[in-house]
């Protein structure tokens, strides 16, 4: 199913967050899980894209039953895909991935898409797409304190991890 005019990308995100609640994501408390604020955002962020830009969002079922949806918002002409998620009871079927090769497909019919992103480029499910990623740089402004200094030292931990990893995978593919 696609979910991509004004009325019901909110009903497709309801549908990514009744399959979130079985996700691994939610016992880890990352992406929705992690805070209410995000499903608020998320959820403004695709009715404004909707309108302006464009949004979709695509669910895989099973006899009705949602078991993996993804979203995303288009914006000058790359596709960015936001968030993912599947039911952990059919993860030994990888439904996450074969929503993206649904997802990928769909794209290929639409010429005012000129590029995919992954959004995330240095982690596994996204890495196995493509070689290549695209550097993007994150600008915020914190309190100089010790727990604001922590988030920065982390931040900066996690870009270099990120890109440690892709030469690494990088070099291992090539041998």
């Amino acid at each position: 199913e696609v979910y991509d005019s004004t009325g019901n990308v909110g009903d497709g995100f309801d549908k990514f967050l009744s399959v979130a609640k079985h996700s691994w994501k939610h016992e880890a408390k990352i992406g929705m899980a992690e805070d209410k604020r995000y499903e608020d955002f998320y959820r403004a962020l695709l009715q404004s894209f909707v309108h302006k830009h464009g949004a979709r969002v695509f669910v895989l079922s099973i006899a009705g039953r949602p078991i993996a949806v993804t979203f995303a918002v288009l914006f000058d002409g790359a596709y960015n895909s936001l968030q993912i998620v599947h039911d952990e009871a059919y993860a030994r079927y990888s439904p996450g991935t074969l929503l993206e090769s649904k997802e990928l497909e769909a794209l290929l019919e639409h010429n005012d898409i000129r590029r995919y992103e992954f959004m995330g480029g240095a982690l596994s499910n996204k890495a196995r797409w493509t070689e290549q990623a695209i550097d993007t740089v994150c600008v915020s402004l914190t309190p100089r304190d010790p727990v604001h200094g922590a988030l920065r030292l982390y931040e900066k931990t996690k870009a270099v991890a990120k890109r440690v990893y892709r030469w690494v995978h990088s070099s291992t593919d090539a041998v």
